[in-house]
């Protein structure tokens, strides 16, 4: 489901913002842009966004500012630094070798740059940074779940329309069944002046063939179909949660709705049912193009 969110945070030695956008998809695709200081806990941060995300191409954009001031004050230990420089000067002039950069490389070697108490450690980084993390999530699902209340409403429509489209079907199924006794007793009739016939077989072969065009079982379970669907969708979340994923156990209904839909659409064999047929299909088809957006 698409999904966005955006969270900030600043402290006397960093600013931090964290900013995530979530496109569909049907597994978790998640990727991230951001410094490499955080690149220890990436596992970390996968297992929170699986957790609370689900599913969903997901990006991920942090962007992290150490403030300069709190990066070299008081950090250079003086005594090693002569130490190193006194013993290099002194090789150098041995070998006759350049001076040129000494002090660069010098700040290079173990010891020389100090940790000071201004210097962050990166654990407790981390502890004032995931809350961060936590509030731009939370801000991400905020947004789908607004989203979700919209498609909710778009779905009823569409599942209106189908209910509205099997009544129709229900009402003309009557009239339906007159025209095909009609169709079949004046066939019989010419039948019967044409040729000879077995009244036996005769009567099996209209029994099956009315078996064959009886729509009533495909209209009771597109209806119990419909209503399944309408229980998930609007179902409350305790109950949502035990499917895992209310989006796929829809995409499971949706493909029985479709099943029943084509049935009747096969056997009707009547112009007028056709008509809502095709119009079931287009809702039906509506449906399953959002349905990428239900988790």
């Amino acid at each position: 489901m698409t999904g966005y969110g955006l969270a900030q945070l600043e402290q006397v030695q960093f600013k931090l913002s964290v900013e995530i956008k979530t496109l569909n998809s049907k597994s978790l695709d998640l990727g991230f842009k951001m410094p490499s200081a955080f690149y220890t806990k990436e596992i970390e941060l996968r297992q929170l966004f699986a957790e609370r995300l689900e599913r969903g191409k997901i990006n991920v954009f942090v962007r992290f500012e150490q403030n300069t001031n709190t990066q070299l004050d008081g950090r250079i230990n003086q005594e090693a630094f002569k130490s190193y420089y006194k013993s290099l000067s002194e090789l150098a002039k041995e070998l006759d070798a350049s001076q040129k950069g000494l002090f660069t490389s010098i700040l290079q070697l173990p010891d020389v740059i100090m940790q000071s108490d201004n210097e962050m450690n990166f654990e407790v980084l981390w502890q004032q940074a995931k809350p961060c993390f936590l509030k731009a999530i939370a801000d991400c699902d905020a947004f789908r779940v607004r989203e979700g209340s919209t498609l909710k409403v778009y779905l009823q429509q569409c599942l209106h329309n189908l209910n509205v489209a099997l009544a129709h079907v229900v009402e003309l199924a009557p009239a339906r069944l007159l025209r095909i006794r009609e169709r079949l007793l004046k066939q019989l009739e010419d039948l019967q002046t044409t040729s000879s016939f077995d009244n036996n077989r005769l009567e099996q072969e209209l029994i099956f063939y009315v078996e064959k065009l009886d729509i009533s079982e495909e209209i009771s379970r597109l209806r119990t179909h419909l209503a399944l669907f309408e229980q998930c969708m609007l179902g409350d979340s305790a109950k949502a949660s035990d499917s895992n994923s209310i989006g796929r156990k829809l995409g499971f209904i949706a493909q029985e709705i479709g099943r029943e839909i084509n049935t009747i659409g096969a056997k009707a064999n009547d112009a007028a049912i056709q008509h809502d047929v095709v119009g079931m299909k287009e809702e039906l088809e509506k449906i399953k193009e959002q349905l990428a957006n239900v988790l």
